[in-house]
């Protein structure tokens, strides 16, 4: 059974100057407790956690100033020092689910390659087992050469609450998204 796209697009618009994506240009993965919206542009932009009706983690959907995301993306000029940054262009995007699954694919189409987030939440896990209410982001380069971008800005409560967010070593790298959603600190 071939996969056919969510959404395909080269978009007229660069979408780093976007704040704003259409609906249609969202995919939903969900766990049948959650769910989170993705854009076609690899940004969460609506997460309740851990259930439907919880409090926003990421809500940009409704506010993109302060309502928090999690964008992974290429970055077609990669800084040279962290104050270098500058936006993408020339990508085409596409989104599609592997068949039968809930499991979400954006896929990013350059010049020099193509990379794609793979975006998933588990099922049927046991409450004391790995990957319980995990929100799972695999980064991958099919062919050729990308950098990516990782930009993850929660927040939390509809931007309401506060949180710190601390790094301490190579180790919290690792284990920062499970200590974000799974421990909630």
């Amino acid at each position: 059974m071939a996969h056919l796209p969510l959404f395909t697009s080269s978009m007229n618009r660069k979408l780093a100057e976007v704040d704003y994506l259409e609906i249609e240009e969202h995919g939903i993965i969900g766990n049948c407790l959650t769910a989170a919206l993705v854009g076609i542009d690899g940004r969460i932009d609506w997460f309740c956690y851990p259930h439907f009706d919880s409090p926003s983690v990421f809500g940009s959907l409704l506010d993109c100033k302060k309502g928090g995301f999690w964008k992974i993306h290429p970055d077609l000029n990669p800084p040279t020092s962290p104050l270098d940054h500058k936006p993408t262009s020339d990508i085409r995007y596409k989104q599609f689910y592997w068949p039968e699954t809930n499991i979400l694919i954006t896929r990013f189409i350059t010049e020099d390659g193509i990379g794609e987030v793979i975006d998933y939440m588990p099922i049927d896990i046991k409450e004391n087992e790995i990957g319980f209410r995990y929100l799972i982001r695999r980064v991958h380069v099919i062919r050729g050469k990308m950098h990516f971008r990782l930009q993850c800005l929660p927040a939390f409560n509809y931007a309401k609450d506060s949180h710190t967010t601390q790094t301490i070593g190579e180790k919290a790298q690792r284990n920062f998204f499970y200590n974000l959603f799974i421990n909630g600190t």
